[in-house]
């Protein structure tokens, strides 16, 4: 480890699979942070383009290493194995962030001494010229009700995204590794664990990360929305199955989302039993008051996401953000 002042014990690991391309914008992105990590790790999960010659461009500041599984969980536990920091963020390998990101959630962790902290996200396009067009509202500017723990709050479909997040070491070997048999709703999974450990995340708005928006979103394959429904059965069963944290009420939003799952796969068969199982005459009503619900919520933010994800349409909020990317 370096003593130098703008370097932290900071890991950022990359999972990354034929985004050669991408990776380098994401690479110089962090290599601009005004905090820089002191390692910087790409998991290469089975690459067939030219990311060698991407990686050779920061010969002695990327590690780079084939995955030891398949898929972007097991790259990223394929990372963590080789981190040797007090700090890790996960980043995808097609995002960046503010420049003063790192430093920001850096400097919140050591000021209280949490086990996390979380910020907003804003998806967006990059344009040829490099700016970046806004794409609806700026999600997690303000946290999650302090009323609230994560759980109740992904009982109705919160979600933020984990490269917002910043992590002690000690609290990742808490939480355990990464799930390995899903490759779409693995992160999901992974906040609804977080939040077991963690009910209530300490948040910072001071900085961002930028969802990019292009063609290929899940890392190394294309997911039909049958593979994704699939997942999140899998995902929302395993939930419910260990939710003795929930009130009754919100065990039966997330019931609901469930419920909504399966009746998008009861065309195939070995899916109608499954959804038997948590059919009820109530069920329909119970989701139509859901829906209504989430519309008017909608109404209010002036946007697609609801008050919980605490969204912001400011064009001055993202004008900082912007100039800082």
């Amino acid at each position: 480890m370096t003593n130098q002042p703008n370097i932290a014990s900071i890991s950022v690991i990359i999972p990354v699979k034929n985004r050669a391309g991408l990776l380098e914008i994401t690479l110089d992105n962090i290599f601009a942070q005004t905090l820089l990590p002191a390692q910087v790790i790409v998991v290469d999960d089975g690459s067939t383009d030219h990311l060698p010659q991407v990686i050779a461009k920061y010969e002695g500041r990327v590690t780079c290493i084939p995955n030891e599984g398949k898929g972007p969980g097991a790259a990223r536990n394929t990372g963590l194995k080789i981190a040797d920091t007090a700090f890790v963020k996960f980043f995808d390998s097609d995002d960046v962030m503010t420049k003063n990101c790192l430093q920001a959630q850096y400097e919140v962790l050591q000021k209280t001494g949490a086990p996390l902290v979380y910020s907003p996200y804003i998806h967006a396009i990059e344009q040829p010229d490099g700016s970046w067009l806004r794409q609806g509202a700026i999600v997690q500017y303000q946290p999650f009700p302090a009323t609230q723990t994560l759980r109740a709050c992904m009982a109705y479909n919160f979600f933020t995204v984990i490269p917002g997040f910043m992590f002690r070491r000690e609290f990742l070997e808490k939480l355990g590794a990464w799930r390995t048999d899903i490759t779409a709703y693995e992160d999901w999974d992974y906040l609804w664990r977080i939040g077991k450990l963690c009910p209530n995340p300490v948040h910072t708005n001071q900085a961002a990360m930028i969802y990019r928006l292009h063609g290929a979103q899940t890392t190394g394959a294309h997911f039909d929305n049958t593979q994704r429904d699939k997942e999140k059965v899998i995902c929302l069963k395993d939930a419910l199955a260990a939710a003795q944290d929930l009130s009754p009420l919100d065990k039966l939003a997330l019931t609901n989302i469930l419920w909504k799952t399966l009746k998008s796969l009861a065309h195939l068969p070995e899916y109608q039993a499954v959804l038997a199982q948590y059919d009820s005459p109530a069920m329909p009503f119970i989701s139509l008051y859901l829906r209504l619900k989430n519309k008017l919520e909608r109404l209010k933010t002036h946007s697609d996401w609801t008050t919980m994800h605490g969204v912001s349409n400011s064009e001055e909020v993202w004008g900082q953000y912007a100039k800082l990317l």
